[in-house]
């Protein structure tokens, strides 16, 4: 049974000094009496901020009217404060990947603002939700970097919290000593502040760490303390965490008629409040309860919801947890079979997530933290005793002076030559880490290597498409090694297909994904002969599905692709068009840009088994017309002086406005665009454009 990790959210707007129903009213007051809106705006965001923790639904109201104002009047700092709030309602529902875009926008805003603190809180937050996504090595290195701010500016509330994080992660790698030693300095923090929230989660994680020491009788005394104080602030989800650690400790006890209620409890404000990962989490323990009670359809119920939910919002350590509790429950049945196949589905995921590299990583930091850490006090005490002597250098005599200097010197060459041996043991340390880690990296990337020579034979040569599409251009930019994005291309008489293609997720789980669409298109065109664009879509939507398993029960998987597809015969000027969410655009010979929209549903997935077919579109081309396919990548790249989308609309206007040139002109054109639009910024997708002169 998993034990419950609570990561402390941040509040954005500072404290609470009096009851929450005084504050909401004067804030109310302050609202409606507003004359500018900017003080409607800071009024909507506190208000916002009080139902943070308590009605999320009034939480996301007062967002949305703060948001609509503050882009009405360009006010940049209410703007990425409300993506602030999106990304924590996305977190607190169990939707990690949106909530990383909303913090990413925020993060972005209040660096340009340099609103340092902010800045920390979003690094902050992009650390927690890397850690639920199984990217230990990102959310302990986001974790450090808040924490440097926090000292920079001597903000005790927010030290405390990066504290807290860092805590639960050593738990999560299994060092329970390190997570006890920093749960017990965060509660020694927020007692000094007087943090009732903070108070609650120190003690609901020290209760943890109690129950993984077997210590129940301490366990159940702290879960209590902050079950108690989540119900005085009225807080969800510690009210979840506080419920599901008792329903743990007395599953632990072996007291399973306790242990249900609260299980039910905490499953209960979950579902209230919509959160999927503490829902997918409370499905699990509840499930082992009903397990060891030997009610077996009620805990493989409770087990099938908990691994659906899981792979719904993408948590690497529940669906770990899943694949566990499955290998236990057909152990028990006696179906080794199946045991044994939930087992090896346990080790594989289990080593992805806590592998060498990940344990490397946690002590590099650590160590890089402490080196820091200490020559920066070393530097601060110097300091202060160089301060110290000058005023005693003006009361003594000239001796006194010089042997109080000779001293000084003394002590300054000592704490340089300790600084600087510590220096030599962290640097080898770090030295040693960093060559396991490029071993790790280099196994890893020749696999991915090798897997990229693989997926680029799979494209067509440049030589096919030079002589099927003589004037075409192949702007072609993956995120990773191997790309999700993938483009087909077959040559029959006087006709032409070409097809771009955007799979679900990019790197390795994409690269999958476009071999799969690759090798259906090969068959249902070239085997098949089956030439309708939308007929081709029909079939490829089947044969996603079936190489998924996605039409057999239960299954809930999503994975697909968007595509765009085009069958050109240059004889007869005659094109046709079937999308997949994705659009055709056409530029004709006077500069017109025509968009071609695709259907609204995609290629595959568990939720479209009754779809209506795809549309075909027929057009007759005039003669110069340019065809553009392109995935979303482009448009969805971050940059600019505002680190904004680039978004379709520009994109349609850059094609435009190039589409006089050469397509080896456009090319470049492109790739120069791109490149200064993205800047410094991560690339966030694959990006596939290609352009075809007819």
């Amino acid at each position: 049974m998993k034990h419950v990790l609570c990561f402390l959210g941040f509040l954005l707007f500072g404290g609470i000094s009096y009851s929450q129903n005084k504050i909401i009213d004067s804030l109310t007051k302050v609202l409606n009496n507003s004359k500018t809106d900017t003080a409607k705006i800071d009024a909507l965001l506190n208000l916002a901020t009080e139902f943070k923790n308590s009605d999320q639904k009034k939480m996301l109201e007062y967002a949305d009217k703060a948001l609509s104002l503050a882009e009405k009047s360009q006010f940049q700092k209410g703007i990425a404060s409300c993506k602030y709030f999106y990304g924590f309602l996305a977190y607190s529902q169990g939707d990690f990947a949106k909530a990383k875009i909303y913090y990413t926008e925020a993060l972005n805003g209040f660096k340009s603002l340099k609103l340092k603190r902010m800045v920390g809180k979003m690094i902050y937050n992009l650390g927690i939700v890397a850690i639920f996504q199984g990217d230990y090595k990102t959310g302990l290195s986001n974790f450090f970097d808040a924490q440097k701010i926090y000292e920079a500016l001597g903000n005790k509330e927010d030290i405390s919290d990066a504290a807290m994080a860092i805590a639960n992660v050593y738990g999560r790698l299994g060092n329970i000593e390190k997570e006890l030693e920093y749960h017990e300095k965060v509660l020694a923090m927020k007692n000094e502040l007087g943090d009732k929230y903070g108070i609650a989660a120190a003690y609901i994680n020290i209760a943890n760490v109690y129950t993984k020491q077997k210590n129940y009788k301490k366990a159940l005394e702290a879960s209590k303390i902050g079950l108690k104080l989540s119900e005085e602030t009225n807080n969800k989800k510690w009210l979840i965490n506080a419920n599901g650690n008792i329903g743990l400790i007395y599953y632990e006890m072996k007291n399973f008629q306790e242990s249900i209620p609260y299980c039910l409890k905490s499953l209960q404000i979950a579902e209230e409040i919509g959160d999927k990962g503490a829902l997918c989490e409370g499905y699990n323990n509840l499930g082992n309860v009903y397990l060891k009670m030997g009610n077996f359809q009620k805990a493989k119920e409770s087990f099938d919801k908990g691994l659906s939910l899981g792979i719904e919002i993408g948590d690497k350590n529940e669906i770990k947890s899943s694949y566990e509790n499955f290998a236990n429950f057909y152990s028990t049945q006696e179906n080794y079979k199946d045991a044994l196949k939930f087992t090896m589905l346990y080790v594989n995921i289990k080593d992805s997530i806590l592998n060498e590299e990940t344990t490397n990583m946690m002590n590099e930091l650590q160590t890089k933290y402490d080196t820091e850490k200490k020559a920066q006090e070393i530097l601060l005490l110097n300091k202060d005793k160089q301060i110290q002597q000058t005023n005693l250098n003006k009361q003594k005599l000239i001796t006194s002076i010089v042997i109080t200097a000779l001293g000084i010197v003394t002590l300054l060459i000592f704490f340089v030559f300790r600084q600087y041996m510590q220096k030599q043991k962290a640097n080898v340390k770090l030295e040693l880490a960093y060559k396991q880690i490029e071993e790790k990296n280099k196994d890893i990337t020749d696999s991915i290597n090798y897997a990229r020579r693989i997926q680029s034979a799979m494209l067509p040569s440049n030589e096919q498409m030079q002589n099927a599409l003589p004037q075409s251009l192949i702007f072609y930019r993956p995120k990773d090694i191997v790309s999700g994005d993938f483009y087909w291309m077959s040559q029959k008489g006087n006709e032409v297909f070409i097809a771009v293609a955007d799979c679900t997720g990019h790197g390795v789980p994409g690269a999958f994904m476009s071999m799969i669409g690759n090798d259906l298109l090969n068959h249902i065109i070239i085997e098949k002969n089956i030439l309708r664009p939308s007929e081709i879509l029909d079939a490829l939507h089947t044969g996603i599905q079936n190489a998924l398993k996605q039409n057999e029960k239960n299954n809930q998987t999503r994975d697909g692709m968007d595509i765009g597809l085009c069958r050109i015969n240059f004889k007869e000027n005659k094109l046709e068009f079937a999308g997949a969410q994705r659009p055709l655009y056409i530029i004709k010979s006077t500069g017109e840009l025509m968009e071609v929209k695709g259907d609204k549903f995609p290629i595959g997935g568990a939720d479209f088994n009754e779809m209506k077919n795809f549309f075909n579109h027929d057009i007759f081309l005039e003669a110069n017309s340019l065809l553009y396919l392109s995935s979303d990548g482009y448009a969805d790249q971050f940059g600019g002086s505002e680190g904004k989308k680039f978004m379709t609309k520009r994109m349609k206007d850059l094609l435009k406005s190039i589409s006089k040139k050469t397509m080896s002109e456009q090319l470049v054109e492109l790739e120069e665009a791109y490149i200064k639009w993205k800047g410094n910024n991560e690339q966030v997708d694959d990006v596939l454009v290609i352009g075809i002169r007819v």
